[in-house]
C-alpha cells in the first residue's frame, strides 16, 4: 500500500468524514494534512521502538587506515556507515578475518581509563562519540568493518530506491506491515478530533501484537538436552565448532 492508499482506506473507514481523496501530495484539505501529519508520527513510533527485521541493515565496508598515530580510530560518521541508523545490533561488529568481535560500546568512563592509561590488552572495542564510531585500535583499509545495525527508514520513496523516514509523495511504501499503520492512524484520527476511540486502539493493539510476536523466526529449543555450545565434547573456538568426541 502506499500513502494514498492509506489515506483512501482510512477515509473510507471513518464516517462523516467526507470523499476519499485523489491525491494527498499538495492538497490542503486540513483533513489529508492531519492524516499525512498522524500518520508519519505512527510510523516513527513503530520504527522507533520495535526491532522489524525488514529494516535491520548489514554493513560491510573497508576499515579506515589510522593516520593520526593514537590508538584510536575514528571509522567515519555513524549515519554515513549506517544510512538511517538508530542503533547497532549487539555484539554485532567484527573486523573480517579477526578471530573475535569487538567489544563495547565502552562508556565514557572506560573511554577515559583507556585512555588515561594507554594499556591495550588483547581485546578490541568500540564505541559512538560525536555521531562517530571508535575501534579502540589502529585499523587498515585492507580490513573488512562489519555490522548489523536497525534502521528508522521505514518507507521507500516513489523512486523505488530511497528509504526515508516519512511519507511525502502519494506512490511512496512503507516496509511496515500495512494493517498496523492504517489501525493505528484510525484510532489516533479520533483521538485527536474528541471521538471515541476506545474499541479502534484495542484493534490496533491486538494486531500490533500479532504482527510483533510473528517477527522473523525463532530459535527451537530442546527440552531433552542442552544446547550444542554447552556440551562437555564441543567448544567454540573463533566462531568454529571443534568437536572432541563422538556423542550427538
Amino acid at each position: 500500500m502506499s500513502l494514498l492508499t492509506i489515506i483512501q482506506d482510512v477515509v473510507s473507514e471513518l464516517s462523516n468524514v467526507g470523499t476519499p481523496p485523489t491525491f494527498i501530495s499538495g492538497n490542503t484539505d486540513s483533513t489529508v494534512v492531519q492524516m499525512v501529519s498522524l500518520l508519519n508520527k505512527e510510523g516513527q513510533h513503530l520504527a522507533a521502538n520495535y526491532p522489524w527485521q525488514v529494516m535491520t541493515k548489514s554493513v560491510e565496508r573497508a576499515a579506515v587506515a589510522s593516520t593520526s598515530g593514537s590508538a584510536a580510530t575514528d571509522q567515519g560518521a555513524i549515519e554515513t556507515i549506517c544510512p538511517g541508523y538508530l542503533y547497532i545490533l549487539d555484539d554485532t561488529i567484527w573486523l573480517a578475518n579477526q578471530p573475535f568481535k569487538l567489544l563495547g560500546p565502552l562508556s565514557p568512563q572506560q573511554r577515559t581509563s583507556l585512555e588515561a592509561y594507554k594499556v591495550q590488552g588483547a581485546a578490541w572495542y568500540y564505541w559512538i562519540e560525536g555521531g562517530h564510531l571508535w575501534t579502540s585500535r589502529p585499523t587498515y583499509t585492507s580490513q573488512t568493518l562489519k555490522l548489523r545495525y536497525q534502521s528508522r527508514y521505514w518507507v521507500l520513496d516513489a523512486d523505488g530506491v530511497t528509504y526515508k523516514e516519512k511519507f511525502e509523495n502519494d506512490n511512496d511504501t512503507t516496509l511496515l506491515p500495512e494493517r498496523v499503520l492504517t489501525l493505528g492512524l484510525i484510532w489516533r484520527w479520533l483521538s485527536r478530533n474528541g471521538l471515541p476511540y476506545e474499541q479502534e486502539a484495542l484493534d490496533y493493539t491486538h494486531a500490533l501484537e500479532q504482527y510483533t510476536s510473528r517477527e522473523g523466526t525463532r530459535t527451537i529449543l530442546s527440552a531433552t538436552e542442552q544446547a550444542d555450545d554447552a556440551r562437555s565434547n564441543r567448544a567454540i573456538i573463533a566462531g568454529v565448532m571443534n568437536v572432541t568426541g563422538s556423542g550427538s
